[in-house]
């Protein structure tokens, strides 16, 4: 017999209401009474108890979607690709770099101040217009220097 409460879908083992209850929500399965719980990864569909996944206190349900051994798994594959990727970058913009560095110090040491941004006047980041002169930036908001990139991009 199926029975509808609030979110909750119960299945139960007669009208009675005796049996085996297995109860149904939105972020995992919950099968016998509350001791017993058990939650669907969504990864590897196992039903696993509650201390097999990591908290999340953002979730409903207080865990992770994704158990443990899953969470490592894809963290690991996660990290060798991000390490890759950049240690392509720092191949491929060396200049870039080379100039944010130059900048970065220069800043820290008080040789160089931070200005506010040229348009609106609110707190900026620096731009570079060419990374061989690091010292010769302009100073624009968050908002203004996207907009600055976007425009170099489609121009």
């Amino acid at each position: 017999m199926i029975r509808r409460t609030s979110n909750l879908l119960k299945l139960s083992g007669g009208t009675s209401g005796q049996g085996p209850t297995c109860v149904s929500t939105p972020d995992g399965f919950f099968i016998g009474d509350s001791s017993m719980k058990l939650y669907l990864c969504y990864i590897c569909r196992q039903r696993l108890r509650r201390k097999k996944f990591y908290p999340d206190k953002s979730r409903g349900s207080g865990i992770r979607s994704c158990c443990i051994k899953c969470q490592a798994i894809w963290n690991k594959t996660r990290n060798v690709s991000r390490r890759l990727y950049f240690r392509q970058y720092k191949k491929d913009n060396r200049e870039k770099i080379k100039a944010q560095d130059r900048l970065r110090q220069e800043i820290r040491t008080g040789r160089m101040i931070k200005q506010p941004c040229e348009i609106c006047g609110a707190r900026a980041e620096a731009h570079h217009e060419d990374y061989s002169k690091p010292l010769m930036v302009r100073w624009f908001c968050h908002k203004h220097h996207l907009r600055i990139h976007r425009a170099l991009t489609y121009n």
